[in-house]
């Protein structure tokens, strides 16, 4: 069975895929606590007590990739899982750039598949195809019984993303086509239930590259139960301030050595294609900078507003950063033991 459902907002891209889901039943109080990224601390996040983490920021090197074209920006690859089995778990993916050669005069030198300039040569694809053609095949490649059970254009989080482009001058060829896919799945004796989400942005000369990209699976049985907290974690991303401004800083840098790498491959269109990609890096900063700023509530100790959707359970927070997720709307960590002298405080609607 296929479904078709629209998105809203780009902050609403997560709870969408999550619609689907039935609010929490019994008592449940899920404590989260706040950790930085591990590699260069790019961002701070809220992960439930006990689950693991892999991964964080990395960089790819033009000299091993065959290219500077995924060099610019540094990538992340993080994923926070309940057990070492992943049985539960949420990965947010690299960005990655591709080229479509079929325009270019050197197309019969670069088949569909290999590289040129460090990016897979392969024609532009919508957010869909990417979602189940490539993303789904290469991260889940011992999958089986595999059935999509909601494929969500998110035609308002595309244009989102195409008002960013245009407040960074770019110009109308940046084009964005964002989706949501849910999916069902048999991974060895588990059988699974799986939201995916991605920005593909066209961009010039046959560039093309995915933005935002993420992953959230757990049991078939449990998802539902386990939404509200990936909802919990999505939104409660803070980027570092400092990170950001020397990321930037060193993208400019890498922009001028890239270019003069580019001249010395093939005088194509992959000068202009650098450029354009280099400030696309720029892009994908503040569309989480948006993102994590369009929220329903508010952190009583921070003002920080964060998107909690009514009927999905209840979110106190800590006067050091933790968090308590709770569906019991009677139970007070005042009176718990276990938390009573956090000053856990309810979260308040915002506007």
């Amino acid at each position: 069975m296929q479904t078709m459902v629209s998105g809203r907002s780009l902050a609403g891209t997560f709870l969408s895929g999550c619609i689907l889901c039935a609010a929490p039943a019994g008592r449940t109080v899920i404590h989260f606590r706040r950790i930085a990224e591990p590699r260069e601390g790019a961002f701070t996040m809220l992960v439930p007590d006990g689950w693991l983490t892999q991964g964080g920021v990395f960089r790819v090197d033009p000299g091993k990739a065959g290219g500077a074209g995924n060099s610019v920006a540094a990538k992340v690859d993080f994923t926070i899982m309940r057990d070492a089995a992943g049985t539960v778990m949420v990965r947010t993916l690299p960005d990655r750039s591709y080229k479509d050669m079929r325009n270019s005069p050197a197309a019969a030198m670069f088949p569909p598949g290999s590289n040129y300039n460090g990016m897979v040569v392969s024609p532009p694809m919508d957010a869909m195809a990417f979602l189940t053609g490539v993303l789904f095949r290469n991260v889940r490649p011992r999958a089986q019984g595999v059935q999509i059970l909601a494929r969500v254009p998110l035609p308002e989080v595309a244009r989102s993303y195409d008002q960013v482009c245009r407040r960074m001058g770019l110009p109308a060829d940046y084009r964005n086509n964002a989706a949501l896919v849910l999916v069902a799945y048999q991974e060895g004796d588990i059988r699974y239930k799986e939201v995916m989400y991605t920005d593909v942005q066209m961009m010039l000369a046959g560039t093309w590259c995915t933005k935002d990209s993420y992953m959230a699976r757990a049991p078939f049985a449990e998802f539902e139960r386990t939404c509200p907290i990936f909802r919990v974690m999505q939104e409660s991303v803070r980027l570092d301030p400092a990170w950001v401004g020397r990321e930037l800083h060193s993208q400019t840098a890498r922009a001028k050595t890239i270019a003069n790498v580019q001249q010395e491959v093939q005088r194509l269109d992959a000068e202009i294609v650098q450029h354009r990609q280099t400030t696309n890096a720029t892009i994908n900063e503040q569309v989480q900078m948006l993102l994590h700023d369009q929220a329903k509530e508010i952190d009583p100790h921070t003002g920080r507003q964060m998107v909690i959707p009514a009927n999905q359970g209840s979110v106190f927070y800590g006067r050091n950063g933790d968090a308590l997720l709770v569906d019991d709307p009677e139970w007070d960590p005042a009176r718990d033991p276990r938390f009573a002298g956090g000053d856990y405080q309810k979260s308040r609607k915002g506007p």
